[in-house]
């Protein structure tokens, strides 16, 4: 797979997928938790995407995050909303860079 200059090997974006998966099951969204994903098409997108599997829900990136932040997940049926900068963050404590 690759996204601009960047190259992915399948097995490299089942790895970032599987510790995504494992990460989203491991703070309890569970299987049938819903998860925003919120980011321009990329590679940190189909890692999302296949992370949060089946349960994954793109979130229009016309819609402006400040407005995406101001709504309360327990209003939505959102478990979780990913963002480049929480997918970062998740990276970060993971130890990837």
């Amino acid at each position: 797979m690759a996204f601009d200059n960047r190259r992915l090997t399948y097995g490299e974006l089942n790895q970032k997928a599987n510790q995504l998966a494992n990460h989203l099951l491991k703070v309890g969204t569970g299987r049938a938790a819903v998860v925003g994903i919120y980011m321009d098409r990329s590679e940190d997108m189909m890692v999302a995407l296949l992370g949060a599997g089946a349960s994954g829900v793109g979130l229009a990136n016309e819609v402006k995050l400040t407005a995406v932040a101001t709504i309360p997940l327990s209003a939505t049926d959102l478990a979780i909303i990913l963002t480049p900068f929480i997918l970062g963050l998740l990276r970060w404590s993971w130890g990837q860079r």
